[in-house]
């Protein structure tokens, strides 16, 4: 997933060594995001099994000025499926593949190369679901809206 501008991110791993949840931003920041594998939960909560294979959900926590932006939060936010072995020089996608799998390389790169390869990792990505994301946001908003004036007590 990408944003702008970059955050932090923090994964916790589940007994099989996959990713369960993944966290974006800090508990103290103005947006903190999480995108967790529901599937597994439910199964670990309620020891309910689904058909389907994979069932993700993605939170948003907003604080501060951000509550009042929040028909915004999803803007910025690309969550991608690159496929680096398209590219055609071997040095991008040994570049592509290493800022994938090890995200610590972002921060041993200069501004420059980070924009990059950040618009390289988009163009080589034929998902996109943060279009998907927003589109569906889009269609729940006034839903949201209501439901958000309803707990507020507006």
């Amino acid at each position: 997933m990408q944003q702008n501008p970059p955050t932090k991110s923090t994964n916790f791993y589940g007994v099989d060594g996959k990713v369960e949840t993944k966290y974006f931003g800090s508990r103290r920041s103005d947006r903190y995001i999480r995108i967790y594998n529901k599937k597994q939960q439910l199964l670990d909560v309620f020891e309910n099994q689904i058909a389907d294979k994979d069932y993700w959900r993605i939170e948003f926590e907003l604080k501060h000025s951000r509550t009042e932006e929040w028909k915004n939060c999803v803007e910025d936010i690309h969550i991608l499926q690159p496929d680096w072995s398209t590219l055609d020089k071997v040095d991008d996608q040994m570049k592509i593949y290493a800022l994938i799998n090890q995200p610590n390389f972002w921060g041993k790169i200069s501004r420059n190369s980070k924009y990059k390869y950040k618009n390289m990792i988009k163009n080589i990505s034929p998902i996109n679901l943060g279009n998907q994301l927003r589109e569906q946001f889009k269609a729940e908003e006034n839903r949201l809206e209501y439901e958000l004036n309803f707990w507020l007590g507006y």
